[in-house]
């Protein structure tokens, strides 16, 4: 499995991009680097930004198909597959949380919530796709 938490978030947004928009590129779309940022242009359209990792527009459609669960704990967002069970305790100074260690796709976390749901999605494509 690819550690995709060593990627840039332009990186991230990438392969994202790739798993969600196959076909544009298949009917002759661009998608580029450009300035440390990724963009894409449909056949015969202005390039456009995709930041799923910092764009709730990029990456809600994302989050909500792919059924990713979202969960704030302490100063991380954790973001898990659904079907992930997660338990925790709480006290007045920290959070703890458990998460289920036989789900085909590991949860991850950061401090970016959308980073985390980027690199979880990533992660179920993979272990969807071999």
């Amino acid at each position: 499995m690819v550690n995709y938490s060593d990627l840039n978030d332009a990186e991230i947004a990438q392969k994202v991009f790739f798993w969600v928009n196959s076909e544009l590129c298949q009917k002759g779309g661009l998608a580029h680097f450009f300035n440390g940022e990724f963009f894409y242009s449909p056949a015969g359209e202005a390039a456009k930004k995709f930041d799923p990792c910092n764009n709730h527009a990029d990456a809600w459609p994302i989050i909500a198909e792919s059924k990713i669960t979202m969960l704030a704990c302490d100063d991380l967002w954790i973001a898990c597959p659904s079907g992930s069970v997660i338990d925790g305790d709480t006290s007045e100074s920290q959070s703890l949380m458990y998460v289920n260690s036989w789900s085909k796709c590991p949860c991850m976390s950061d401090v970016n919530p959308l980073r985390a749901a980027m690199v979880v999605f990533l992660m179920m494509q993979e272990a969807k796709n071999g």
